[in-house]
């Protein structure tokens, strides 16, 4: 057993193949080609053939996509069209126009009835000194900086006063354990060259042991711009000779290629675990992985911080954070600023994954317990032979202790993201698995 895998517990996944969803997810992966293509990093389902597409509503796609160019600028990813032709062609009611808001109305103004909007509120607002140039230019600034979202940013200068105070930390840590006999887990925590190396010894492990899925957990893998670790950890999951991503940046024409040099040390299922807290070279990560290998990304969206930024210094000692470089996946697509859309969107409280992490990473804890299903008191032959009714015992305490007024015991924590990875692996390499010959 490799030095990262703690133990060996026999999985009894939450809900496995008695979720239907599960068996349809898993149904569709078999066959799967590489490279996905068009499969893409936020989760767009793959192209169907002409014939059997609807025709689209121009109330949906009113604009034609423009043809490619030999050098395409690069393109966010596309988010599916919703299915409205066949309703709108069967002759249901046109759906009702969404409202109109303060910012499409701006958005709408040219830019002529933008200065002439400005004049007008300096001409008659009631306090002139709130819209006097200093203002002007402070509302332009954090206009600027909302709209650009994670683009860019002010940061409170150093040995000044301190800014909001920060959300609690993931606990960092890596960790390795297998669920079960076909399952390995890994939390990768924060991105370093320790965890790269850790990861490979368990990623050898794993291959050794014939494991046929893997859980990748990137919810403790917090802002990077290490790129260059980023196609570490990717090229352990990709064929040699691939191109991974593009780091461009538009400022100075430079662009930096990283590509795949080695032999892939995991072939087998790839279940990848991400939320907001999974950022920068971390949904690279996983936006490559599922490009490219034999994948499901399963939580919720990352935050979508695939840029490379620098601090620039203003002349007071604050900082203003600019993203100066952007990820490009192949085909030109990207991350930012929509992040990773996760196939399977699994919602989880941050309390209870913070807690679970805690004590996962403490010395007589692990990510089982909080994964595998404890196996609940049935009526069986032995129980039948022993005359006892495991069943009955275990409600009718429950009955007592209810009538002495104490309280109902609170459930076991889980961790539903690695839960639901956990089923879909075992779902989809149950399927997979040939069927034993008859004797």
């Amino acid at each position: 057993m490799p030095p990262g895998n703690r133990f060996h517990a026999r999985a009894r996944p939450s809900f496995w193949l008695g979720a239907a969803g599960l068996l349809l997810v898993a149904a569709g992966m078999i066959g799967w080609e590489k490279p996905r293509g068009k499969q893409l990093a936020q989760g767009a389902p793959a192209p169907t053939p002409a014939a059997a597409s609807p025709v689209p509503s121009p109330t949906v796609s009113p604009t034609p996509a423009p043809a490619p160019k030999a050098t395409p600028a690069a393109t966010p990813l596309p988010t599916p069209t919703p299915p409205v032709a066949a309703a709108v062609a069967a002759g249901s009611p046109a759906a009702t126009p969404a409202p109109v808001t303060q910012d499409g109305i701006i958005d709408s103004l040219s830019q002529g009835e933008l200065q002439e909007a400005i004049n007008l509120l300096r001409a008659n607002y009631i306090r002139p000194g709130d819209v006097d140039d200093r203002a002007l230019a402070r509302a332009t600034l954090a206009g600027v900086l909302n709209r650009l979202d994670h683009g860019a940013d002010l940061l409170p200068r150093p040995g000044g006063p301190a800014g909001p105070a920060a959300p609690e930390q993931v606990p960092d840590g890596f960790l390795s354990e297998i669920f079960g006999e076909r399952t390995g887990y890994v939390r990768l925590g924060s991105l370093t060259k320790d965890h790269v190396g850790a990861l490979d010894k368990a990623l050898k492990g794993f291959s050794d042991q014939g494991l046929a899925a893997l859980i990748l957990d990137l919810r403790a893998t917090g802002l990077s711009n290490d790129y260059e670790l980023a196609a570490e950890v990717v090229r352990r999951f990709v064929a040699k000779g691939k191109p991974l991503f593009t780091l461009r940046k538009p400022s100075n024409n430079q662009e930096r290629l990283f590509t795949s040099n080695n032999d892939p040390a995991f072939n087998g299922l790839v279940l990848l675990a991400v939320n907001a807290d999974t950022a920068g070279a971390a949904e690279t990560v996983a936006a490559v992985i599922r490009y490219y290998d034999r994948s499901l990304i399963v939580g919720t969206n990352t935050p979508g911080q695939a840029v490379e930024y620098a601090d620039l210094r203003l002349s007071g000692g604050n900082l203003l954070r600019v993203a100066v470089s952007q990820v490009l996946l192949p085909a030109n697509l990207t991350i930012f600023p929509g992040g990773v859309k996760p196939d399977v969107s699994v919602p989880m409280p941050r309390g209870d994954l913070l807690t679970i992490f805690r004590q996962s990473l403490a010395k007589d804890f692990n990510m089982a317990q909080f994964v595998v299903e404890s196996e609940r008191p049935r009526f069986n032959e032995a129980a039948l032979v022993s005359g006892v009714n495991p069943e009955y015992d275990v409600a009718r305490d429950a009955q007592a202790a209810r009538r002495r007024g104490e309280p109902a015991p609170k459930p076991p924590l889980r961790d539903v993201v690695a839960q639901r990875a956990l089923d879909l692996a075992t779902a989809i390499t149950a399927l997979e698995a040939k069927p034993t010959p008859p004797r």
